[in-house]
This record gives structure tokens, sequence and C-alpha cells, in this order.
């Protein structure tokens, strides 16, 4: 779907602060969701795959893509917000579970959507992207 021409930018560096530190146990869930300042009704984005830099990956398992349907999701009643109203609601992710302590790079690779403007009812695909963060467990 997304050759490797079409990517765009990335982040790279020591002290990037795209890097991502935080405390896990091992056996501990991380996931990543993704999303657009608009929720996705208006420009929307899908992670479709997460892979580690090295081929030797020591700290995650490998990473899945995920799909979780919550029959109970609370959204805006109308015309008020609120109280809200129960609705059924997909949620995506990519999720693995922790091996074990240090350090991991990963290449998350997203693609990005806008608003088809031929057709307002639709997203269409605006191209892919992918961001380089290290990852350390501690």
């Amino acid at each position: 779907m997304c050759p490797k021409a079409n990517y765009k930018g990335q982040a790279n560096g020591q002290n990037d602060p795209a890097n991502i530190i935080f405390s896990a146990n091992v056996q501990d869930y991380v996931a990543f969701w993704a999303t657009t300042i608009s929720n996705n009704s208006d420009d929307a984005v899908i992670i479709y795959n997460i892979s580690p830099n090295s081929g030797n990956p020591n700290v995650f398992n490998p990473f899945r893509s995920d799909e979780e349907v919550r029959s109970g999701a609370v959204v805006p009643s109308q015309p008020d917000a609120l109280p809200g109203t129960q609705t059924s609601v997909t949620f995506y992710s990519f999720e693995s579970k922790v091996k074990t302590k240090g350090t991991e790079a990963f290449t998350i690779y997203f693609a990005l959507y806008e608003v088809d403007p031929a057709n307002p009812e639709n997203q269409i695909l605006y191209g892919c992207y992918y961001w380089d963060p290290t990852i350390q467990v501690q």
C-alpha cells in the first residue's frame, strides 16, 4: 500500500524529543493508538505496522494489531452534550508485551488520510509516514 519512496520525514538522533522513556514491568502491555486533532472525523491516521530497527529485538515481543469493540462507549448527546449517550465504538491499536527492561529502536508506520474534496463523505490517502523512536523501558 505504501512504498518506501512515499515515506516523508523521520526523527533521528540521541537527543531526539520524539524518543520515549517509561517504566514498565516484564509482561506489561504497551500499546500505540493513533488519532488526529479531529479524532479522525476529518483527517484520519492509521498505524499499520511497528517493527524493530535491529535484527535482534530484545525488549518487546512482536507488536500486533488489535481491535476492541466497546458496546457502551459514551458519546455526546444532542443538543446539549450531557448526559452522554452510549453507543458501540470500535478502537484500534498496536500492542506488545514487554519481554525485559532495556532499550530498543522501532519504526512505527502510519498512513494519513484527508477528506476527499470530490466527495466529503469519504477520506482518501494523503501519504504514508513513519516515526523511528527509541523506546527505553526502565
